[in-house]
């Protein structure tokens, strides 16, 4: 806590980028987890990055989290080590990988690989690859081992990917303080994840662990935290490219999290101009990466993060001090963003994500091109595929309803994406309140387009004459396959259609259906979209 004995998050309605108003500072959890076995590197030490860890947290008197899986809770070299922290500064919580000793602790057959006792596959490795029945079993196993360790059971959890059953469960089961899961992607590992928070916190549909609730009523009361800490540029899709390798998130054992400039752009944009609610941050590692690969960048992002917290720019926390404080503050789910208006590389790229509990949007502009690389609405009526049944297959995806996604809708080179026309040479953002972005693109031609996003709506200001500037006054959606030959445009309305689910937005504006999507002009010079439809 401040010494003011209030919040970072309990100031969050009086941070403002802009307008002469102070914002509170980006919130950091250092999160590492830990395993027990890692079977693809059998004589690796898995004690000894998480000591590593330990003392650059010890060394800098750093707030930590230290999540421990099942078959780590059963080696005590790992449990002492963990224990080695400062009391003090570090909370402890859980893991959730599977691990052939907890299943079968559950009295469930482990369908691992022969030798295997971990599997990074989702059956059996995740929770979701089980019957409701067998996760909550699986959950109260868990629960118990952690109890019998740390006289205590856990409040914080976390898992590259988790099922809405599972947290809601934990929750009212055991109370829980937050919830932690792995960022966007696409066929990475065992699992992908399109359409929920781009980042920051959220608390997740009883029905969909990545979409955000729309009303409380049908929310899990506990917020989830997306980990690693995105590229807001780079971390979406593959129509943008990058000229170096792998800078996607600010994992330490990766080649981002390694650069010291990217390491550095990284800070600047997370604490930069256009942030609404919380900014958040997340870094750490599984030990399995091994100390030779973690100690490459970790070292670096601890002292940058002691520094910037020293100079009040962002604010170190445990998960659960994280979790709490956004529960008393935050009622409902909450507007918040991520702009980067500078890149870590040499190409013009700028970026805007807007997150609230009706839609999700990311703009963009390429240094000539202003375009929605996707937005996603939430419905809280759309349930994620295994809610309710086990996953048999090695992979699973979990989604939310599209309504624009250049990675997911895929075709041709803009198929998926809805772009403005005109060619363009600047985008800037402003904040107004506590729930709106407002982001300017400047015309070759001396003419502007703004575009104001707010909790409900998007709102299109195309600064030109359409009946005089008929090309370039238009957003034109377009894409293939069956999801755009389901659409349906009723008046002031279109209808969509996205595995089997049936959802809609509304429209003010000239919309008219074209190949394979739509295409929008204004109505003396402006256009809407509303996402509060049923």
């Amino acid at each position: 806590m401040m010494k003011t004995g209030l919040s970072v998050l309990a100031v969050v309605a009086a941070g403002l980028a802009f307008g002469g108003v102070s914002r509170p500072p980006t919130v950091m959890n250092i999160v590492n987890f830990v395993r027990g076995t890692e079977p693809r590197y059998p004589d690796r030490d898995l004690v000894e990055p998480l000591r590593e860890e330990i003392k650059l947290n010890t060394a800098y008197h750093l707030p930590n989290t230290i999540l421990l899986q099942y078959d780590a809770l059963l080696r005590d070299d790992l449990v002492a080590a963990a224990k080695s922290a400062e009391q003090d500064k570090t909370e402890y919580g859980v893991w959730f990988e599977m691990c052939r000793q907890q299943v079968e602790a559950c009295g469930i057959p482990w369908r691992g690989r022969k030798g295997w006792d971990w599997e990074w596959f989702v059956n059996p490795g995740f929770l979701m690859a089980y019957t409701p029945a067998e996760r909550e079993r699986i959950v109260d196993e868990t629960f118990r081992l952690f109890k019998e360790r740390f006289g205590q059971y856990p409040r914080v959890a976390g898992s590259w990917l988790l099922d809405a059953h599972s947290m809601d469960y934990m929750n009212r089961r055991y109370g829980m303080d937050a919830f932690c899961i792995c960022k966007e992607q696409d066929s990475t590992d065992a699992y992908g994840l399109r359409g929920g928070y781009g980042n920051g916190a959220y608390y997740p549909s009883k029905n969909n662990a990545i979409s955000a609730a729309v009303e409380m009523k049908n929310a899990i009361p506990v917020p989830v935290f997306r980990m690693l800490t995105p590229d807001p540029i780079f971390n979406y899709g593959k129509l943008i490219s990058c000229k170096k390798l792998g800078a996607k998130t600010l994992e330490p054992a990766c080649h981002c999290g390694c650069d010291k400039a990217i390491v550095d752009w990284y800070f600047r944009v997370y604490t930069g101009p256009g942030l609404l609610g919380l900014s958040y941050m997340q870094t750490g590692q599984e030990n399995s990466f091994g100390w030779e690969n973690i100690g490459r960048g970790l070292p670096y992002q601890i002292e940058r993060i002691a520094e910037l917290s020293a100079k009040g720019k962002i604010r170190v926390e445990k998960f659960g001090e994280t979790g709490r404080a956004f529960k008393a503050k935050h009622p409902e789910n909450i507007p918040q963003t991520l702009v980067a208006l500078e890149n870590w590389s040499d190409e013009p790229y700028k970026s805007a994500w807007y997150n609230s509990k009706h839609y999700r949007m990311n703009l963009f502009y390429d240094g000539r091109r202003v375009f929605f690389r996707d937005i996603h609405k939430f419905c809280d009526g759309y349930a994620e595929t295994y809610l309710k049944k086990a996953c048999a297959k090695w992979f699973c995806s979990y989604f939310t309803p599209p309504i624009v996604d250049g990675a997911m809708l895929k075709g041709g080179e803009y198929d998926g994406m809805a772009y403005f026309g005109g060619e363009f040479t600047s985008f800037d953002v402003a904040t107004s309140d506590e729930k709106t972005l407002k982001v300017t693109a400047g015309r070759a031609d001396g003419t502007s387009l703004t575009v104001v996003f707010e909790e409900n709506r998007i709102l299109i200001d195309f600064g030109l004459d359409a009946e005089t500037s008929w090309e370039a006054a238009q957003l034109k959606f377009r894409g293939g396959g069956e999801f755009f030959s389901k659409l349906d445009f009723p008046p002031g309305f279109v209808k969509m259609e996205f595995d089997g689910f049936k959802y809609q937005i509304a429209y003010d504006g000239d919309m008219k259906p074209s190949q394979n999507g739509w295409t929008m002009h204004p109505i003396k010079g402006k256009a809407s979209i509303d996402f509060a439809c049923n």
